[in-house]
């Protein structure tokens, strides 16, 4: 009867360690992808400034009469064709 009740609070103690490092891993994992989720999140915003600025400059070519659209979406500027990529 002791060695059996031994063996069954050394297997509690065991279930409880891998409880505790699951824990662990997953806490670890969760921290990893917050720190992931706001470094993409910054590069939305980078990319955001990105794009603005160069729609802003874009609308001041065209206000100026510098650039327009070809009808395969080429765009001409001073002359050049410029392809869209």
């Amino acid at each position: 009867i002791c060695n059996t009740h031994a063996l069954r609070t050394q297997g509690i103690a065991r279930g409880r360690d891998v409880s505790r490092d699951a824990l662990r891993e997953k806490e670890r994992k969760i921290g990893e992808l917050r720190r992931r989720v706001e470094e993409l999140e910054a590069e939305r915003e980078r990319d955001k400034v990105v794009i603005g600025s160069l729609r802003r400059e874009r609308s001041l070519r065209v206000g100026k009469g510098e650039e327009s659209v070809g009808a395969k979406g080429e765009e001409w500027l001073e002359g050049e064709v410029w392809k869209d990529g």
